[in-house]
């Protein structure tokens, strides 16, 4: 207070100063001495100084603040550089060796399903890749001098980790509804992302960069029908298939040509092998045990040929060809060849003293009853209308009444479903498939006096033509239908029947066919249980002599080797399978109830129901897409499909295709596209080298295949999988070479499609034959009884085009109950771009 009383004081005197003031000041303009001026110009001067120091110092703040910024900056965008740089390098090792490196650090991801393995999978201390990639990465940043920190001991950026992750891990296929294993289920598939990481520190700065993928486990096995060697939804009525003409002795018979084929005349078989491995047919080969002989036809590749007739429910007829010679196969099964000039079947001796009458009561004589396992034939020396001509079917035609007409009953069957003669191919065939075959019995003997040699063949005949036979007392020439050499002392029919029509019916020929009359049989020797599965048996094989009746009451206990036949169908015709209830499972463990065990169960169901377009191809399996519906011709979509597919290796005269990333590919055309073949995409201009595993879906049009498919084969069997579907086409093999050989799956199984064709104008050179190394699965191949039938009669049949035949070897990695199931499914990055984020890494 008191200080503000004197500030008071002082501002008083002060006024009263002023008023003191000489008048005459007053009124006038003030005057400045010089020493005032000068004192008002320093302050200017002071004031614009203080003035121009606060701006200088304002400036070099900022200026040392944007420095101090940039420098951070240029710290932050090198960190991050390199945080993305160590990435870069982790993702290009991933990507030489993916397949192996997922593989190995997670081979639980191809085993086990989604659910097992939790939502999300760390990968980083799994496999050494990462801590790998860490070393070359920190010893790269070691080198770069001009990222180091100032200072005798300033550091280099630092790697402080990298890291690989499965998350969001989900099944493709969850459901287990009947309709989703009749499409065909894979509980292993599976879907998720992709993270991996990098982490560096850079002058005190830390960063992350995180590069995240949709991945899916996809199996390279397309559907149920990759379990067969050869799936063929129907049949056009029961003999479809019976159009070869082979001699006696198993040679193709090239002047036999077939009727229902409009004359076409068949040159070779298609030979099917089940399996890549095989063994030489000889009479020491041991048998299998019951438990070695379940396995190894587990391990086969099975064969379906679907019901016969336009309601699909007759049976399938396959004939058993004649003979043994190598280039056709023939019906080696049946039993051990002679050791004659003609490669026939050896015969069996027939001992039955109850019907007959045995050598000792014809002393002077030295026979021998014999019987003949005999396929079809359409010709042998001496009888030119073959089978037919021996009179070897019982009521059909008799004697000097036989119609020449009836000789394509002759032909045998066109498909080998049991390869050939030189490699066996043991197979199990389901469907309503009968196997024929012919049984005739012979007397061959000599007078012991004269050394006069006979012989004669039995044929069929009434009991009333018989017992008039034996009431004139006629000789055994009489009731043969082909005889040499004279009987000489004569044998009477009477005394060497003893029970008279009984014994001589035993004689009789028949062929094992029965009548081709809807329902689905219900008599007749089925494929399997003529073939026995192969087992080759030492004693009489198989034991026939009950044949006609052999599907009765003397094999109803008999154990036949299928695996899974109790879970099956019980059927009228012992050995036959079925089609509209059929299960494949992953492992024969008995647990065979999809309901309760569905994670066993690949499929269950009809099998002519199945489709490329209704089964599991076309979910969420599907990992890439090429739309070519903006494409204006087909020779863009061709240019486009191969890009989308391969890579060009080579130059343009000797260079291939090869597969460029594995895959399951669906190709979607332009609207408007047929089946024909002017609408058909060539598969690929150049001959294509398999070296990653794919799957290309085509969604309508056809194929054409003009070069061949190959790949590098282990174990007898091609390494990596291709397999080409279509929705709705067929295959048109073309281009030059006399065979086409193509290591895939070919499928297409579209009910008014579905066929494996030339095309339609045929060069010299074109191939005549294929061979596949894989499977097929057509919507048919055979013949139609009437070619007026056929509603794509303009196009024609497997069959009537490729009258050369060919091959098909199953690959036994697209079992999916085989062992190599576990490496049919693969790891797939998808096409879309993956999400790149950098992010600081923490404290």
């Amino acid at each position: 207070m008191q200080e503000l009383y004197q500030d008071l004081k002082l501002d008083a005197k002060a006024r009263t100063v002023a008023k003191r003031v000489s008048p005459r000041l007053q009124g006038k303009a003030p005057t400045h001495s010089p020493t005032d001026r000068r004192g008002f110009l320093l302050g200017v001067v002071l004031l614009i100084s203080l003035l121009m120091a606060v701006f200088i110092f304002s400036f070099n703040s900022i200026v040392r603040q944007r420095n101090t910024q940039a420098h951070h900056l240029m710290i932050s965008e090198t960190a991050n550089y390199l945080a993305i740089s160590g990435l870069r390098l982790l993702s290009d090792k991933l990507g030489s060796s993916f397949e192996t490196t997922i593989k190995t650090s997670c081979p639980q991801l191809f085993d086990q399903p989604a659910a097992a393995l939790g939502s999300s999978i760390d990968l980083t201390g799994a496999s050494s890749i990462c801590g790998n990639v860490q070393n070359d990465f920190q010893n790269f940043l070691n080198t770069l001098d001009e990222l180091k920190e100032p200072g005798i001991l300033g550091a280099y950026p630092t790697c402080l980790g990298m890291e690989i992750r499965l998350e969001n891990l989900q099944a493709l296929t969850p459901d287990t509804t009947p309709e989703q294993f009749q499409a065909g289920r894979d509980p292993i598939e599976k879907c998720g992302q992709l993270v991996v990481k990098c982490t560096i520190e850079y002058r005190g700065l830390k960063r992350q960069a995180t590069l995240s993928r949709q991945f899916r486990v996809v199996s390279m096995i397309p559907g149920a029908y990759n379990r067969f060697s050869l799936f063929v939804k129907k049949t056009p009525y029961p003999d479809s298939y019976n159009a070869l003409g082979v001699k006696f002795d198993g040679t193709v018979d090239t002047a036999y040509a077939h009727p229902p084929a409009a004359g076409k005349t068949f040159t070779g078989p298609l030979f099917v092998f089940n399996g890549t491995d095989s063994a030489a047919v000889t009479s020491t080969i041991p048998e299998r045990t019951e438990i070695n002989d379940k396995e190894h036809l587990r391990q086969r590749g099975w064969v379906f040929l679907g019901p016969a007739g336009a309601a699909a429910d007759e049976a399938v007829f396959i004939k058993i060809p004649s003979g043994f010679d190598p280039a056709a196969g023939g019906h080696f099964m049946l039993g051990w060849p002679s050791v004659s000039a003609m490669p026939v079947l050896a015969p069996e001796l027939i001992e039955d003293n109850v019907n007959f009458a045995p050598q000792a009561d014809f002393p002077p004589h030295e026979y021998s009853l014999g019987a003949k396992f005999q396929g079809f034939y359409t010709w042998e020396e001496g009888n030119q209308y073959g089978a037919g001509g021996k009179n070897l079917w019982p009521g059909l035609a008799a004697g000097s009444s036989f119609v020449p007409s009836d000789h394509l009953r002759s032909a045998s069957s066109w498909v080998y479903p049991y390869g050939g003669q030189n490699k066996e191919s043991r197979t199990l065939v389901v469907g309503p498939v009968l196997a024929g075959m012919l049984k005739f019995f012979f007397m061959r003997g000599r007078n012991t006096s004269t050394s006069e040699e006979y012989k004669g063949l039995w044929t069929s005949m009434s009991e009333s033509i018989f017992n008039t036979k034996v009431a004139a007392n006629h000789t055994l020439q009489s009731f043969a239908g082909m005889w040499e050499g004279t009987l000489v002392p004569p044998i009477n029919g009477l005394d060497f029947f003893r029970s008279g029509y009984e014994s001589f019916k035993k004689l009789m020929p028949y062929n094992s066919l029965p009548d081709p009359t809807p329902p689905l049989p219900s008599n007749g020797i089925a494929f399997n249980l003529l073939f026995d599965f192969m087992k080759y048996q030492r004693d009489v094989y198989p034991p026939l002599n009950g044949v006609p009746g052999i599907a009765a009451a003397a094999y109803d206990a008999e154990r036949f080797l299928v695996p899974r036949a109790e879970e099956m169908r019980n059927c009228a015709v012992k050995g036959l399978h079925p089609h509209d209830e059929m299960g494949i499972f992953f492992e024969e463990n008995g647990q065979y109830d999809p309901n309760s065990s569905p994670d066993n169960c690949y499929f269950m169901g009809n099998l002519t129901g199945i489709t490329v377009y209704d089964s599991n191809l076309l979910s969420n399996r599907i990992t890439h897409k090429l739309d070519l519906r903006k494409c204006d011709n087909t020779a863009e979509e061709q240019e486009a499909m191969e890009k989308f597919l391969f890579k060009q290796v080579g130059g343009a005269a000797s260079g291939v295709n090869e597969t460029d990333k594995p895959g399951i590919f669906l190709i979607t055309r332009r609207n408007g596209v047929s089946d024909s073949y002017a609408d058909a995409l060539v598969f690929s201009s150049r001959p294509v080298k398999l070296v990653k595993p794919l799957i290309v879906i085509v969604d309508k049009g056809s194929l054409i295949l003009r070069h061949d498919i190959t790949g590098t084969v282990t174990e007898g069997a091609p390494a990596t999988l291709c397999s080409l579907a279509l929705i709705n086409g067929h295959f048109f093999i073309d281009g030059a070479g006399s065979v086409r050989t193509l290591h895939a799956s070919l499928a297409s199984l579209h009910p008014s499609s579905g066929r494996l064709l030339r095309p339609p104008t045929v060069s010299v050179s074109s191939p005549g034959q294929f061979k596949i190394h894989g499977g097929l699965a057509l919507t048919e191949i055979g013949l139609y009884e009437n070619p007026m039938n056929d509603p794509l009669n303009h196009l024609g049949t497997t069959m009537s085009h490729f009258t050369e035949g060919g091959e098909i070897h199953y690959n036994p990695r697209f079992n999916p109950s085989g062992p190599a199931v576990v490496d049919s499914r693969v790891f797939v990055l998808e096409d879309t771009a993956g999400k790149l984020s950098i992010e600081g890494a923490g404290s």
